[in-house]
């Protein structure tokens, strides 16, 4: 976890709810990346007096919270690392939970977990986009972040074994290329227990820097959606799928309503759509649909207009 300038009850809110886990074995790496604040000081000098399990990094100078993260990595020694952040709140049972996850389920790398929000702002909140098993997150990631940040809890050895760390390009992004890059080493999981509380404050980084985050985004949107396009034998260049994916995640979010009007949402149905016919029979990814929604919950009018769509689309990138 970093501090930086985060209220002093919120800081102390979210390390007593580290500090209270029913899993107790761990070390709680803390870095201040705000050295000349005096509060920062006195609140983690009283925590490294009352529990031997901290471990306080502080930065000399504040160098971002992408920079931080990665120095509580270069020194954690367990053998799982555990996200949180300054503001949020994890409920007492949640690392038990990952870590029984995580060991009885070995080809996993990353096990995230569904999140109540609170705080500013909470009817623009929803986490319908937390999707569970592997397939379903690895799909939903062409399109956003596929992990709640500081649910996660990533397997240690594959990030040592593979020299990974935070991307310090993507600062406005940096979990996000995470999970582009980690895709690729093990399956993905989350947890459909609420086991954290998301606190919604304008003083977010998505708030404060949301322009450059979308573009860093829209970067890491085109080369999952290239990637995989490869995969299947479907040639596209950038320019192209540039042009058909004018995804600006916070449209999604504010005209959520409109959301099925607009050509990104056929144009995301079809990739998911394309996506589960690589992983099932068709049989199953019919079923898959039917009963879970998308391509087959619209009316027979919206599908003509969605097929007439993919028709072109699919054209144009061949």
């Amino acid at each position: 976890m970093s501090i930086y300038s985060e209220k002093v009850e919120w800081i102390r809110e979210s390390i007593d709810s580290i500090l209270n886990q029913t899993f107790s074995d761990f070390e709680f790496i803390i870095i201040n990346d705000n050295p000349k604040r005096e509060e920062n000081k006195k609140i983690l000098s009283g925590y490294t007096q009352k529990d031997n399990r901290i471990v306080i990094l502080t930065n000399e100078e504040n160098i971002g919270l992408t920079k931080s993260l990665n120095k509580g990595l270069d020194i954690a020694k367990g053998r799982y690392i555990a996200r949180m952040d300054a503001d949020d709140i994890s409920l007492p049972s949640r690392f038990q939970k990952q870590v029984d996850f995580l060991e009885n389920n070995s080809e996993y790398i990353v096990c995230g977990t569904n999140i109540f929000y609170f705080g500013e702002k909470k009817k623009f909140t929803y986490s319908d986009w937390i999707k569970y098993e592997n397939d379903e997150i690895k799909a939903s990631l062409m399109f956003n972040s596929c992990f709640a940040h500081p649910t996660v809890m990533i397997r240690k050895s594959v990030l040592d074994q593979n020299n990974i760390r935070y991307d310090e390009i993507y600062k406005q992004a940096q979990d996000y290329r995470l999970w582009e890059i980690l895709s690729d080493y093990g399956k993905y999981f989350n947890l459909e227990e609420k086991l954290l509380k998301y606190r919604i404050s304008k003083n977010q980084v998505s708030n404060k820097n949301n322009e450059r985050q979308v573009n860093l985004g829209n970067q890491i949107r085109r080369r999952i959606i290239m990637k995989w396009l490869k995969s299947i034998n479907i040639k596209c260049d950038e320019n192209t799928l540039g042009n058909y994916l004018q995804i600006n995640k916070r449209n999604f979010v504010l005209k959520r309503a409109n959301e099925f009007n607009t050509p990104h949402y056929y144009i995301k149905t079809f990739l998911k759509y394309l996506y589960f016919s690589e992983q099932k029979s068709k049989l199953n990814t019919f079923f898959y649909y039917y009963f879970h929604g998308d391509f087959f919950r619209f009316d027979f009018k919206t599908n003509l207009r969605f097929i007439a769509l993919l028709s072109h689309f699919k054209k144009t990138i061949k």
